[in-house]
């Protein structure tokens, strides 16, 4: 059994305020085993955030190497020496590091893994240079643990397990272990900032503190390695539910040959991506960006909760960030985790997709909805509505149906409660694709009209053509308004194009006579700098979101006023940088690196995102026109080992901040969102049609069927007029009488209300040619045996 050493304990504590480390990674790493429950980050050379024993629980700060001849010179990885990175394979999440003194003098060459089978990762290191330097080199290893999602409250212990000395921590029964096949000289437990190696070392060149134990804080442990013996050998940071665990798990691993664990690490990932659909002849770059795309993508799919995918193995700034934000991107977000897979679907894999469905269908909740994002264990964080993650789901079961890859799955109870939670929810989401705003917007509709037209072709599939009618006929009433909505006739932003549509027409959900005049309304703007201006006319506030409606065959690509929205688009968003072009979210984002390189801290300036450029090309693809140059683009936005970062610097070159026009800024990398489009956007290309293109949805709006127009009233929606020859729906969450009138009371009318498969009740009420009178209306509730109460009136306005 592992035993704990607590002679001699550490001084300073708790140490200084922990942070996490920054977001944006040069590499993402774990086994494709579902064995080895771990996954690690690399940044700037060095090992940063390892996530244990799911893709959501990131469990420390960093680990790297610190160097010194004990004379003149101290080194860390990070800050001192120049890194290179390269991929081990083309398929495979392992990579080989060189970080190489600036003078020359010495190189720390590591090839980092997780081994095949267990919560362990490995990192095989060699040390390179001048052989007198190397002689009186001494090595350290050191280790930020921020256990359990935190790094507050950890506690470092040294202990012996199996003869070997290693360095352990704890926080509420997750343990790490820390060891090498070399021994540690010496070791020593202590507090960030007050007794830690790295302050030691810095010192005075000299590791004079062995401290045995520091509990209760911010912590560091620090490990001589006795390089005397070899210059070549592996580190292993293992995790465990208990220490017995973790020390046992870092000694099986490192009492195996590296090269026997980095042959089947290998091995596994090549097996994973053998059956890759042969996209690799539209890309430019000979199928690189691809080939990591793919792999990531499957990366990011956690291992004890299958189907379960994360928008990113990263906290955004997280530099900036202590315990008091747990939350990053490495979190379900059902928009993010729909893309995922169907990003994937688009690559020829069809067994993540249908995980990754089943998996959502589970974390329904019982209204029909989705939570804005949530843990793996389906532990909601955020509680924003978001209409459009409601949707994508209903998508995703309808492209595995499409591919006949639903198998034994029906999802068929989940796209009937989505779809109802969309129509008594809607048409006006709480928050859109950014997050930020609640309205009507362009991009949510166009994924709510898409997945209401696919719920109803899952109904009629079933032979029930009433409820396949319903929820056709509610797609086609928001069909019917995504114009009068969202797009504006008096826009300013391009001199001789006023119509064009918006990012949102803000209204309040909860506002039952909301104002639909996209002239009007002013929209607040998040994310503002202190003083800054926050409240800007809707109709002067644009993003590409319409472009929506075309992806998936709401409306034409080459449609004039998708034309003249894209000049509009152009002129205020575009950003062209050397690898390519680039689009911002919308005009006055806030969400990004500042101004002066800095990180984003509740407002920065918003930066062109990557996979905007994905989404542009999809529109040129199915416009007719060259998808080359956005395909290009992307694949030069990668890094070395093709990630792809949520936004990329759009200014001048900032050296002295890092930042580089069209490279990427301290925002989070890789941003799956990103590599799914890519992946996407090169099947479209080879297919030579957009992959996300819905058939059923293309022959009902492009198809020109003559149908006869709705307008719904709800509770929540009630509408203020309706025009003659039109149908008045009026729709209850319960079963109801509606007593009516279109005469002025003079003649009355009862309907008893229809009942539909989806908990809605509706009564049609036509409204005949030449209807001069108001329609007025109250309600009967049969189940309770009382009148509503109160009477209701629309106006009928003449046909155009």
């Amino acid at each position: 059994m592992a035993v704990l050493r607590a002679l001699k304990r550490a001084f300073g504590a708790p140490g200084i305020a922990p942070r996490w480390t920054q977001s944006a990674k040069d590499a993402i790493g774990t086994a494709y085993s579902a064995g080895s429950t771990v996954w690690f980050t690399v940044s700037a050379g060095i090992l940063n955030e390892a996530y244990y024993p799911t893709i959501d629980r990131p469990q420390i700060r960093d680990l790297q190497y610190l160097v010194t001849d004990g004379e003149s010179f101290f080194h860390d990885e990070r800050r001192h020496l120049d890194s290179r990175l390269e991929p081990l394979a083309n398929d495979a999440l392992g990579v080989r590091i060189t970080n190489a003194d600036r003078e020359g003098r010495y190189r720390i060459v590591k090839e980092v893994i997780a081994d095949p089978h267990q919560p362990c990762i490995l990192i095989r290191t060699r040390l390179e240079g001048d052989e007198q330097l190397l002689a009186r080199l001494r090595l350290f290893a050191l280790l930020a643990p921020h256990l359990d999602v935190g790094g507050w409250e950890n506690s470092g212990y040294v202990a012996e397990a199996a003869g070997r000395e290693i360095l352990t921590a704890q926080k509420r029964g997750t343990w790490l272990a820390l060891g090498a096949t070399v021994p540690f000289l010496r070791r020593s437990c202590g507090y960030v900032g007050t007794s830690d190696g790295w302050t030691d070392l810095a010192r005075d060149l000299r590791m004079d503190w062995e401290f045995d134990v520091a509990e209760n804080g911010n912590i560091a442990l620090t490990g001589e390695l006795d390089t005397r013996q070899s210059r070549e050998f592996t580190l292993g940071l293992a995790f465990g539910k208990s220490l017995h665990h973790a020390a046992a798990t870092l000694s099986q691993s490192l009492g195996f040959p590296f090269s026997q664990h980095r042959d089947r690490f290998l091995d596994q990932w090549g097996r994973a991506c053998r059956h890759l659909a042969p996209l690799a002849g539209a890309s430019g770059d000979g199928g690189r960006l691809y080939h990591a795309s793919h792999a990531l993508l499957l990366a990011h799919e956690d291992k004890t909760y299958p189907g379960a995918m994360i928008a990113s193995l990263s906290i955004p700034w997280g530099e900036a960030k202590g315990d008091e934000d747990l939350g990053g991107y490495h979190l379900v977000w059902t928009r993010d985790m729909v893309n995922s897979a169907t990003g994937l679907l688009a690559s020829g894999n069809t067994e993540t997709p249908l995980r990754a469905l089943i998996y959502l269908a589970c974390s329904q909740q019982p209204d029909g909805g989705f939570h804005q994002n949530f843990w793996i264990d389906g532990e909601p964080y955020w509680r924003g509505i978001q209409l459009d993650e409601v949707a994508f789901p209903i998508l995703l079961a309808t492209k595995l149906r499409e591919a006949d890859a639903l198998r034994d799955f029906d999802p068929y109870a989940m796209v009937l409660r989505a779809a109802g939670y969309l129509i008594r929810q809607g048409p006006a989401t709480r928050q859109e694709r950014w997050e930020e705003n609640a309205g009507y917007s362009p991009s949510t509709l166009a994924s709510n009209i898409a997945a209401l037209t696919c719920a109803a072709s899952f109904a009629r599939a079933r032979g029930d053509e009433a409820t396949a009618a319903f929820l056709q006929q509610h797609a086609d009433f928001l069909e019917a308004h995504v114009e009068a909505w969202t797009v504006t006739t008096e826009g300013t932003l391009l001199p001789g194009v006023a119509r064009h549509f918006i990012r949102i027409r803000p209204v309040d959900p909860d506002d039952p006579r909301p104002d639909d005049d996209p002239n009007g309304g002013m929209v607040m703007i998040r994310n503002q700098p202190p003083g800054k201006r926050a409240e800007f006319p809707a109709k002067e506030i644009v993003d590409a979101g319409f472009l929506e409606l075309v992806r998936y065959g709401i409306r034409r690509a080459g449609d004039p006023l998708i034309e003249d929205s894209l000049r509009v688009v152009d002129a205020v968003l575009k950003v062209e940088t050397p690898s390519g072009p680039c689009w911002r979210r919308y005009n006055h984002d806030g969400y990004g690196q500042r101004d002066d390189g800095g990180p984003y801290e509740g407002w920065g300036t918003g930066r062109a995102w990557p996979l905007l450029t994905g989404e542009r090309g999809h529109y040129e693809l199915a416009a007719g026109r060259d998808v080359g140059p956005y395909l290009h683009a992307m694949e030069r936005f990668a890094t070395s080992a093709g990630l792809l970062p949520e936004q990329v610097w759009d200014a001048p070159d900032l050296p002295q901040g890092r930042m580089f026009l069209g490279g990427p800024t301290g925002s989070p990398m890789p941003l799956m969102w990103a590599h799914a489009e890519y992946i996407k956007l090169l099947r479209s290309a080879e297919d030579g049609r957009v992959f996300d293109r819905i058939p059923a949805v293309v022959e009902r709006y492009q198809g020109r069927r003559p149908r006869r127009a709705i307008e719904v009233w709800t509770f929540n929606r009630r509408v203020r007029s309706v025009r003659e020859g039109t149908i008045l729906r009026v729709q209850a969450a319960a079963p109801f009488r509606l007593h009516w009138t279109a005469e002025e009371w003079s003649v009355v009318q009862d309907t008893t209300s229809t009942p539909t498969a989806l908990g809605i009740d509706f009564v049609d009420v036509p409204i005949a040619r030449r209807q001069a009178a108001p329609i007025r209306f109250t309600f009967f509730w049969p189940e309770a045996e009382r009148w509503e109460g109160r009477d209701f009136a629309i106006t009928v306005e003449k046909a155009e």
